[in-house]
């Protein structure tokens, strides 16, 4: 999301600044009542320039804290030729 600061003198822009990714949603209340696997497409929407970077960090966060061990994906086109 852009959010647009604009500095006027009536009608005539003197000048702007630009804030990248300003976005609420009320993410947190809405995670309040998920699993940590049904939070995880939320996180995306948080920022839509850094989407992948968030749902990353997001998911190595929750891997690291939980007594679980994720299983990782097999490269199942080289299992199939």
């Amino acid at each position: 999301m852009l959010r647009v600061i604009l500095k006027l003198d009536g009608e005539q822009v003197l000048g702007t600044e630009c804030v990248i990714g300003y976005l609420h949603r009320g993410v947190e209340k809405i995670a309040e009542n998920r699993t940590y696997t049904m939070f995880n497409p939320y996180v995306d929407r948080m920022d839509y320039v850094a989407a992948v970077s968030n749902g990353l960090g997001y998911c190595e966060a929750v891997e690291n804290f939980s007594t679980l061990k994720p299983r990782r994906a097999r490269n199942t086109f080289a299992n199939s030729h």
